[in-house]
């Protein structure tokens, strides 16, 4: 055994010869080895005197079912559909995803790790998250892959989710569906029997069996940007303005109904913005919510209440500063009748309501605004309703819906207020195969989009073609044909 390396139990073997656990050596030899050690450490720098901190992950230690790694789990995912995947392409692309444990460096030596299995074959190691990952070398039919979460020295780490199961099909599934079941029950484990999984040996590459390898994803074809906008009115004028070298999904802006029959009608509603007769729409996505909160000591509690208060309406030109003038028009106000008016954003509209220099903020976004909530926990809050006689008033493309209880902190009811649709928007100068692409990527990309913000969870497919002020984009038609949404 090599010196430092760690034992069965746990231990470091030292490499020292032993005797009962001790060296035995003489008074007088201890004081001398004793003084020998101080003179030692004192002669070192002193930041080699301090104690280097080791990782949970490479402390030999802990044990695999250490209190460390309780929370730790991993995940894995190929994907839905396997059934036109060449055998001798690229492979089977695996998504990994680990939290509360730490995968590779900084260990010097063998570092902590994953452990993939693919049916019953010897595990392949991956320290690596980052690197996008496929499996080669699989025979077409039903497969098994298991991920296990493993100690530098391959100690399994014993945690509840620690372990990831999936089951998935290489190729078409026949039609035969007896042929199947019986292909599926030889390579699938029963899920009301216990699993064995075992993971040595590891092994890199193997002739002829499953590799795990490191595939690139295809180069796009255009560059994409992602820029900081001015509201849904400005972002109206982005794609209009590009149209002479627009090469990217990023020329796509996202302004709210409420600003497009503006735009596209040139009607400055004392914005002055001008005509804009490019615009096409990729589809429509999550709505907006108008969400009035006030701070609880204003008294503010109904859209009659605000007379005379200071309220902040959205940045300048914003879709949320167009909705707040709508909203106040629709319940008989206007921005005279109030005691102040900031043009300010979410954060910033937050920022003086703590410091008490704010009563209250219209937010139009989707539900759960960060700002809102940041409020709601450090701060005494009302949400207040918009009646659905004010919407209607107002007419479309708003519609009457309902804050949910328990949005934000202390709201424990749910509270009536006006929504509007986002879409997202592009110009005409986008080609047609690439507004197909960006549609296609976004709507088959919804459960991404969903893990990623709550408002994604709100877009539909099934919606996306439906009441576009401005016309839908060909590329964007094509797609919404091959779905059934347009004949």
């Amino acid at each position: 055994m090599s010196e430092g390396a760690p034992m069965a139990d746990g231990r470091l073997h030292s490499g020292l010869p032993a005797s009962g656990g001790f060296i035995r050596c003489g008074r007088s030899a201890r004081t001398l080895l004793s003084v020998g050690l101080g003179v030692l450490l004192l002669s070192l720098p002193a930041h080699a005197r301090k104690k280097t901190r080791v990782r949970a992950e490479d402390d030999p230690r802990l044990g695999g079912d250490a209190k460390a790694f309780a929370k730790a789990s991993v995940a894995l995912e190929v994907p839905a559909d396997l059934a036109t995947v060449p055998l001798d392409g690229v492979g089977v692309r695996v998504k990994l995803s680990v939290k509360g444990y730490a995968i590779g460096p900084p260990s010097q030596g063998p570092r902590p790790h994953l452990l993939l299995l693919v049916d019953n074959s010897a595990a392949l190691e991956v320290d690596d998250l980052q690197a996008p990952l496929a499996l080669q070398g699989l025979t077409a039919g039903p497969h098994t892959l298991r991920a296990v979460l493993s100690r530098p020295w391959g100690e399994v780490v014993k945690a509840p989710e620690a372990f990831a199961l999936t089951r998935f099909w290489l190729g078409a599934r026949p039609d035969d569906e007896e042929k199947a079941r019986k292909a599926e029950s030889k390579a699938w484990p029963d899920p009301g029997k216990p699993l064995l999984t075992l993971v040595f040996p590891t092994a890199e590459e193997r002739v002829g069996g499953p590799r795990l390898v490191i595939a690139p994803l295809p180069a796009p074809e255009s560059e994409v940007e992602a820029r900081g906008d001015g509201g849904a009115v400005a972002n109206a004028g982005q794609p209009d303005a590009a149209t002479a070298a627009i090469t990217a999904p990023a020329a796509a802006a996202k302004p709210s109904p409420d600003s497009l029959p503006i735009a596209t009608a040139g009607q400055p509603l004392r914005l002055d913005l001008a005509k804009l007769d490019k615009l096409r729409t990729i589809g429509a996505i999550y709505p907006n919510y108008i969400q009035i909160v006030a701070s609880a000591e204003s008294g503010i509690k109904t859209l009659a209440d605000l007379k005379g208060k200071s309220l902040s309406v959205g940045a300048p030109k914003s879709g949320t500063e167009l909705n707040s003038r709508a909203i106040l028009a629709a319940a008989g106000l206007s921005y005279k009748d109030l005691g102040k008016v900031e043009y300010l954003p979410f954060a910033e509209s937050v920022d003086l309501m703590k410091n008490r220099q704010l009563n209250a903020t219209l937010q139009s976004a989707g539900l759960g605004v960060a700002s809102l909530k940041d409020l709601s926990t450090s701060s005494e809050i009302t949400v207040v309703s918009v009646p659905k006689e004010v919407v209607d008033k107002i007419g479309p493309p708003f519609v009457s819906v309902d804050i949910p209880a328990n949005t934000y902190t202390g709201q424990d009811k749910d509270v009536p207020t006006a929504a509007v649709v986002n879409y997202l928007v592009t110009s005409s100068a986008v080609s047609d195969d690439l507004a197909y692409q960006m549609t296609k990527l976004i709507f088959e990309s919804l459960p991404e989009l969903a893990n990623s913000h709550v408002a994604g969870k709100e877009i539909k497919l099934e919606t996306a073609a439906m009441g576009s002020p401005v016309p839908l984009h060909p590329g964007a038609i094509r797609y919404y044909k091959e779905k059934g949404l347009i004949k």
